[in-house]
């Protein structure tokens, strides 16, 4: 159960660490999201294990307002400064695109 609690301050840590990114670029507003499965799968066919699969996938997101302007980015990679450049490229579409109305 630990292993779970840490994994999840992981996780909460890097989505502030995006937020707060978002924040020094000068965004007027940013939300973002993290998730990290772990599976397994097991295929039985006419009483045979057939497959046997291990899983593993993990992705960020991050979107970012500068007032009605949007930019989103994401990766797969958690290192601090994929973290960074995620945030900094989504604050670089939204700053580059027409606003919404």
């Amino acid at each position: 159960m630990k292993d779970i609690r840490d994994r999840q301050a992981q996780l909460q840590q890097m989505v502030e660490d995006m937020l707060r990114e978002a924040a020094d670029q000068g965004a007027s507003a940013a939300e973002a999201g993290v998730n990290f499965d772990v599976g397994l799968s097991v295929s039985v066919r006419l009483g045979e294990v057939e497959t046997i699969e291990h899983t593993r996938d993990q992705g960020m997101a991050v979107s970012v307002y500068f007032g009605h302007r949007k930019g989103s980015a994401s990766t797969s990679d958690f290192k601090p400064e994929a973290i960074r450049d995620t945030v900094r490229a989504a604050c670089n579409i939204a700053r580059f695109t027409t606003e919404d109305r």
